[in-house]
């Protein structure tokens, strides 16, 4: 009997000590010094807990007495082995005054560094491979070409550039090859692109994006050499509940005549003729119109 409840209490100390409130907070931090580290640690002291002494009168929000339990946060350096360890609390009169104290790392928090290091590693490694192997294909591949296309004297790239933006066949392909890519190369992808928490021994790691999933931008190749007054990238999305990737254009990223794409939205920008007859022979939405209206000044 009493080995039996012997055992009863260690496992339920092994569920407690796995419980969310008690992980530890891993955090990615590139180049990251003593100060920086320290700053973003505190940054994440858990929620006081206020409370005022017995007393026969009513006491003022002053008087109460705000403090929470020590939290450990981990400041782990993705591109070296500068890493820091912290806890973090919060003791003052208003829960305004937070404190952090430096503290070692131990042989659990060095293997869930390596651990976590190892994830971002191999995700790090196929982002640079899906990269590498788009710029290296020319759009031209990828879209619909028309005859259009060669009817007038401007560099190709600017109706390669509309033509990636604006034309859903174009985005539709580089949607279709990415999903490809990791069907062929991810085993499981929805762990592969969702962060988890690592658990080491009897203590859970959580990530503060642990719920969110890794995106990535990828440039399209517009065959345009040095110039850099246009550009195209897409952001891909994973979505868990369909388990796989959405593409759309990055706005902020993304630009055509040396303008942000979603600047086009808030302003009138004075855009080049060459753009303007790409966007005419390419679309037959409002943006072409748009464009061409607040260019000749009508509101």
């Amino acid at each position: 009997m009493k080995k039996a409840a012997a055992l009863l209490l260690f496992l339920l100390g092994i569920a407690h000590s796995v419980n969310a409130d008690d992980s530890i907070t891993l955090m990615v931090c590139e180049d990251c010094n003593y100060g920086r580290a320290s700053e973003l640690a505190k940054s994440n002291v858990p929620l006081a807990q206020c409370h005022t002494t017995p007393s026969d009168q009513k006491a003022a929000i002053a008087d109460q007495t705000c403090d929470s339990n020590p939290h450990k946060v981990i400041m782990m350096d993705v591109s070296g082995n500068n890493h820091f360890a912290f806890f973090v609390g919060n003791h003052s009169r208003n829960e305004s005054d937070k404190y952090i104290e430096a503290t070692i790392l131990n042989k659990n928090d060095l293997i869930a560094i390596s651990k976590q290091k190892a994830i971002d590693e191999h995700f790090s490694t196929f982002k640079h491979t899906l990269q590498t192997e788009l710029s290296l294909m020319p759009l031209y591949q990828i879209s619909q070409s028309s005859h259009l296309d060669r009817q007038n004297n401007c560099p190709s790239h600017v109706n390669n550039a509309v033509k990636a933006v604006f034309e859903e066949y174009t985005s539709s392909r580089i949607q279709n090859w990415v999903n490809h890519k990791v069907e062929n190369n991810i085993k499981n992808p929805d762990s592969f692109f969702t962060s988890k928490p690592i658990i080491v021994g009897e203590t859970l790691y959580q990530s503060l994006w642990s719920e969110v999933s890794k995106n990535l931008n990828l440039e399209v190749n517009l065959n345009n050499g040095s110039d850099g007054q246009y550009r195209v990238i897409f952001l891909a999305k994973w979505i868990k509940e369909l388990g796989a990737f959405s593409l759309s254009v990055n706005p902020y990223l993304t630009y055509l005549d040396g303008i942000a794409l979603n600047h086009y939205k808030i302003s009138a920008p004075s855009v080049s003729q060459c753009l303007k007859n790409a966007l005419d022979r390419n679309l037959s939405s409002s943006m072409s119109s748009y464009i061409s209206s607040t260019n000749n000044g009508d509101t």
